[in-house]
């Protein structure tokens, strides 16, 4: 499916294999302490996060623990506490960017097997400002979720959960590529017909395990790489 904004909130799923202790007594209690913990240490507060039990794989399921912000995240970016509602990346952009620098540690520190499709887009941004650390503004051109269907759930779309199939719920059936086209454009205002163009068009492929499956860069500013003659 394709859009302009997100059809995922912020999403987590964490794998807990067979251990049911991660649900139960203290020890699941200190476990949901540890992982609010590590949120907290981004500005995501309590109140945002709630959790739900789940499972991931295909024939023989383990056990995972989905991890939900529903409304959106907090962040602390300079000393302050900034809401994103994660529907596009072109809202507070610095916070998104700030998203981008820590993203990768909190999901190996959270040991988060899959993401949704706001986290594999502030992965995208971190790809995005890797080639082009000048990069201020970002247009979301198009979101695409592509499910990899899951033969060991129900395939004829009849089961459902709060009115969508368990397919297409991120939370339950987690295998998924998420495409993103995004204009990218330079710190520097650029004066007159340039400013409307970007430094350059990305497409970028995420894997919902946060793999970066490709990343094709559109020079449209370079005249000469569209006629196939390298510049320098």
């Amino acid at each position: 499916m394709k859009n302009d904004t997100f059809t995922e909130g912020f999403e987590l799923v964490v794998c807990t294999g067979d251990d049911n202790e991660i649900y139960d007594g203290e020890t699941g209690h200190q476990y949901l302490e540890d992982v609010v913990s590590t949120l907290a240490e981004f500005g995501v507060s309590r109140e945002e996060v709630t959790h739900e039990r789940t499972s991931i794989g295909v024939g023989a399921e383990a056990g995972a623990l989905a991890l939900i912000m529903a409304a959106g995240i907090t962040l602390l970016l300079a000393g302050k506490r900034v809401f994103l509602a994660g529907k596009t990346i072109n809202e507070n952009v610095d916070a998104w960017i700030e998203l981008a620098k820590k993203c990768r540690y909190l999901f190996r520190k959270l040991n988060a097997q899959y993401i949704s499709q706001p986290f594999a887009a502030a992965l995208a941004l971190e790809e995005i400002i890797k080639d082009n650390p000048k990069a201020r503004r970002f247009d979301l051109e198009g979101a695409f979720v592509d499910i990899v269907p899951n033969s060991s759930m129900d395939m004829t779309g009849l089961a459902t959960k709060d009115g969508r199939s368990i397919q297409e719920t991120f939370r339950y059936q987690p295998m998924r590529y998420y495409t993103f086209v995004i204009r990218a454009f330079d710190e520097e205002p650029a004066e007159g017909y340039w400013a409307n163009v970007p430094a350059a068009v990305h497409v970028i492929c995420v894997r919902s395990t946060g793999k970066i499956e490709f990343h094709h860069v559109l020079p449209v500013r370079d005249w000469l790489k569209f006629e196939g003659v390298e510049s320098g």
